[in-house]
């Protein structure tokens, strides 16, 4: 399970000769995780000076306690009762035990399984190193990275890739030309991994040889007009009709000889 460290570097100055309470900064370990376990941590850059801090907040037990002054102590237990968002509150007192700080600590404890990736391209076949991987919406809030391996330029073993907030992330391929076989999984914010799908995208830099496009007729008397499309190639074809069309579609594919209607604009 994928634990990370996070920190708040809060920090705050009480001035005040008979203050004693220094420089204090405090952290959560983790703001997300799949297990219902965390930890506070603290420090004081005066280590003379006599703190104190409690803890409160719903739905979380505390190794201290809660709403109990307790001298300050370098970290804190504590354990979520059951799956949700926590707010914890922690107050700091000085030597005196007059609060001067009051602060609240975000956690989120889930073992929520992030979706099967349903991935698109932004083409449907490429002559470039580089696509765009499209992720479609049901990945969810809280699933922010990707892991992809398989026909990339670097990497191939896979990677884990951040998604950007549009839902599109660039990739290399591997240089050579024939159908690219990518491996996708995702893991969310609690650090859980889901399963794992396929997608392919054909690279072919060179152009077909043989190729040819021919109307059936060079006059015709409705909006449409039959064309003969003929190309040679040991990859898969692909074509697609623009000009004097009222839509220009994406690209369809076909075998070395197809005939095809195009409709025409008026």
């Amino acid at each position: 399970m994928r634990s990370s460290l996070i920190p708040l570097f809060l920090v705050f100055l009480s001035c005040g000769k008979d203050s004693g309470s220094g420089d204090v900064s405090y952290e959560l370990e983790k703001v997300a995780s799949s297990q219902p376990n965390n930890r506070i941590y603290f420090q004081s850059e005066n280590s003379q000076a006599q703190n104190y801090f409690s803890i409160d907040g719903e739905g979380i037990i505390s190794s201290v306690g809660y709403q109990t002054l307790a001298t300050l102590i370098d970290e804190v237990d504590i354990t979520a009762e059951n799956e949700g968002k926590f707010e914890i509150e922690v107050t700091f007192y000085n030597r005196d035990k007059i609060p001067y700080l009051v602060d609240n600590l975000d956690w989120e404890y889930s073992t929520e399984i992030p979706p099967t990736p349903i991935i698109t391209f932004s083409e449907e076949a490429t002559k470039d190193t580089e696509v765009i991987v499209i992720f479609d919406d049901s990945k969810g809030q809280n699933t922010n990275e990707v892991w992809i391996s398989g026909d990339l330029l670097e990497n191939s073993d896979g990677k884990w890739f951040s998604i950007p907030l549009s839902g599109q992330l660039p990739i290399s391929l591997s240089t050579a030309d024939g159908d690219k076989n990518l491996n996708f999984r995702y893991r969310n914010i609690f650090g859980i991994e889901g399963q794992e799908t396929s997608s392919m995208i054909v690279k072919d830099s060179v152009a077909p040889s043989p190729c040819s496009a021919r109307a059936q007729s060079q006059t015709v008397s409705s909006k449409f007009v039959e064309v003969e499309l003929t190309a040679v190639d040991p990859l898969t074809l692909f074509y697609q009709i623009s000009g004097d069309v009222p839509i220009v579609y994406g690209f369809q594919e076909f075998t070395n000889s197809e005939r095809v209607i195009a409709k025409l604009k008026n």
